[in-house]
C-alpha cells in the first residue's frame, strides 16, 4: 500500500513558512527599527549589554583618543540610539564643540544642554544658556546631598583635617539645607554657605523658624542653638571646614550657573536624550574640578536610582552615558559613599555606563590611593581602546592587562663531546610594551569585553578640529 501526498496540507505548510518569513522581513526593514548594535568601531560591534560594561580609553597626548575614539563613539551612539542621553565632562572644554557638531549632523540640536560659565569676552547682558541647581531635587534628602558635597571636597583635595570637624561640617550643611527648606527658601549651595558662614543671617533665619509651627521646627532649633553655643575655637573649626567644602561653588560666575534659585535645566533630563556638556573658563581651575566631581556624583546617583524602579520601568528607560575626559582629574573615592571603582560595575544593569579617557592608566593610581584600587577600577571597565602608550610604565601596565602566552623556548648545551637540546616554558606578552609605545597616531588596540584584542586604524572624526601641532606638520 503506497502513501499519497495530498496538496491540501502542503498548502498549509507553505503558509507556516511564509508568515514568519514575512514578519522577519518586515521586522528587519521596517522604518525606524533600532539596530541590534549600539556601536560599530574599527570593525568591532557592541550590543547594548556589552557596551554598558564600561570603557577605558588611553593614549599619550595627540594619539587620537578624542578625535578617533571618544567623538566617533558618541556620534555612533546618538545615531543608533537617538533617545540616548550623554553627560560629557572634560577639563579643557574640548568636547563642547564636537558635541555641537554631532548634534547638527544628526539633526538633534534641540537636545543640547551646555552649562556654560560666563566667558572672559562675554558681551554686556550675557546670560548663561542653561542653569542647574546642584541641590534642586527635593526627592533627595539633605543628608544625601551633604554627604555628596563632603565626598566631592575630599576627592578635590580636602583630605586633611580632623574627622570631628569633617563630620560636624557635614551635619551643619545637612541642617542648613533643612532649615532653608523649612522656611521655603530656595535650597542652593550658595544659600547654605551664607547661612552657616554669616552669623547674622543665621540668627535671622532662626528667628523666622521660631515663629513657625510644625514638627520639623524643634529638632532644627535644638541643633542650631547647640551649634551657636559651641566653644569659639570649635565653632570656628566647623565653620572653616564648611567654608572649604562649599566656597568653590559660591564664586559669582560659578554660582550664576550652578546655584540659581530658578534653574532652567535638571540633570534628570538626561533621561529625555539630552546632550549635556560643561564649559568653564580656565581661570577657574579649582572651581571646575568641584563642578565636574559634583556632576559626576549626581550622574552616578541618578543611574543607581533606576534600581528603585520595577524591572519593566527600568527596561523602558533610555541608555545614558557619562563621558569623562582626563578622567584622572575627577576621580571619586569614598569608602562609605560613591566611588568610581565601586559604582561603574553596578550601573550597567540600569542601562547606564561610563567612558573614561586618560593619557596613562598609571594616572589613576595616586587619586585612588594605590595600585590595588586602580586595578579593581580598570578591571570593571570591560571595553578597552589603547592608543599610543604614554611611557614605559603605561606600556607595561597595558601589556600586563592584555595578557601573556606561554611559548616553548629551545636551548642548546654541550659537554663531554655531546650536544643536547632542552625545551622550557616561557611567558611572553601578547603585545610587547615597546610595540604599544610605537603605535602610529590614530592606530589603536581595541578590546571588546567578550572578544579578542584587535589592531585597528580609527580615522579621526570630521567633528573635531585638528590640533595646531597637527596642522603645522601638514
Amino acid at each position: 500500500m503506497g502513501i499519497e501526498l495530498q496538496p491540501g496540507p502542503l498548502h498549509y505548510v507553505s503558509w507556516l513558512f511564509a508568515v514568519p518569513v514575512g514578519w522577519f522581513v518586515y521586522g528587519a526593514f521596517r522604518p525606524g527599527k533600532e539596530s541590534r548594535y549600539v556601536l560599530t568601531l574599527g570593525g568591532v560591534r557592541w550590543n547594548e549589554a556589552d557596551f554598558c560594561r564600561g570603557w577605558e580609553i588611553d593614549g599619550r597626548t595627540g594619539s587620537g583618543k578624542t578625535a578617533s575614539g571618544v567623538v566617533p563613539i558618541l556620534h555612533a551612539l546618538k545615531r543608533n540610539r537617538p533617545g540616548m542621553g550623554i553627560l560629557a565632562l572634560d577639563t579643557k572644554g574640548d568636547l563642547s564643540e564636537p558635541i555641537e557638531a554631532v548634534a547638527d549632523d544628526l539633526g538633534c540640536r534641540a537636545d543640547l544642554r551646555q552649562l556654560e560659565v560666563r566667558p572672559d569676552n562675554a558681551p554686556p547682558g550675557w546670560k548663561p544658556p542653561y542653569t542647574l541647581n546642584f541641590l534642586g531635587d527635593p526627592s533627595l534628602p539633605a543628608s544625601t546631598y551633604a554627604k555628596l558635597l563632603v565626598d566631592v571636597a575630599t576627592a578635590a583635595g580636602q583630605k586633611g583635617g580632623q574627622t570631628f570637624f569633617k563630620n560636624a561640617a557635614q551635619v551643619a550643611i545637612q541642617n542648613g539645607m533643612s532649615l532653608l527648606a523649612a522656611l521655603d527658601v530656595p535650597v542652593t549651595i550658595e544659600n547654605c554657605y551664607r547661612l552657616v558662614m554669616d552669623m547674622a543671617e543665621l540668627e535671622a533665619r532662626i528667628g523666622e523658624l521660631e515663629k513657625m509651627p510644625g514638627p520639623l521646627r524643634d529638632p532644627l532649633l535644638d541643633y542650631f542653638r547647640e551649634f551657636k553655643a559651641q566653644p569659639k575655637e570649635q565653632l570656628g573649626g566647623v565653620r572653616s571646614t564648611v567654608f572649604n567644602y562649599l566656597q568653590p561653588y559660591t564664586v559669582s560666575d560659578i554660582a550664576e550657573v550652578f546655584c540659581p534659585t530658578e534653574p532652567t535645566f535638571d540633570l534628570a533630563e538626561i533621561d529625555l536624550g539630552r546632550l549635556v556638556s560643561v564649559k568653564i573658563p580656565q581661570k577657574y581651575q579649582t572651581e571646575k574640578r568641584y563642578v565636574s566631581l559634583m556632576l559626576k556624583a549626581l550622574y552616578y546617583l541618578h543611574a543607581l536610582r533606576r534600581y528603585d524602579l520595577s524591572g519593566g520601568e527600568r527596561a523602558r528607560k533610555n541608555l545614558i552615558v557619562g563621558v569623562f575626559d582626563e578622567a584622572q582629574e575627577s576621580v571619586l573615592l569614598s569608602e562609605d559613599g560613591i566611588s568610581d571603582y565601586n559604582v561603574v560595575d553596578k550601573i550597567r544593569g540600569a542601562r547606564a555606563t561610563a567612558i573614561f579617557s586618560t593619557q596613562s592608566p598609571t594616572s589613576y593610581i595616586p587619586p585612588m590611593g594605590g595600585r590595588d584600587k586602580a586595578d579593581v577600577f580598570r578591571l570593571n571597565l570591560g571595553n578597552k581602546i589603547h592608543f599610543t602608550a604614554a611611557d614605559k610604565d603605561a606600556s607595561e601596565m597595558i601589556a600586563e592587562s592584555i595578557g601573556k602566552r606561554t611559548i616553548k623556548k629551545r636551548t642548546w648545551s654541550s659537554g663531554s663531546g655531546k650536544r643536547s637540546v632542552s625545551w622550557t616554558d616561557e611567558d611572553q606578552y601578547l603585545i610587547k610594551p615597546h610595540v604599544l609605545r610605537r603605535l602610529p597616531k590614530h592606530v589603536a588596540i581595541i578590546k571588546h569585553c567578550e572578544q579578542r584584542y584587535r589592531w585597528v586604524r580609527l580615522p579621526p572624526s570630521p567633528f573635531t578640529k585638528p590640533k595646531v601641532a597637527d596642522v603645522s606638520r601638514n
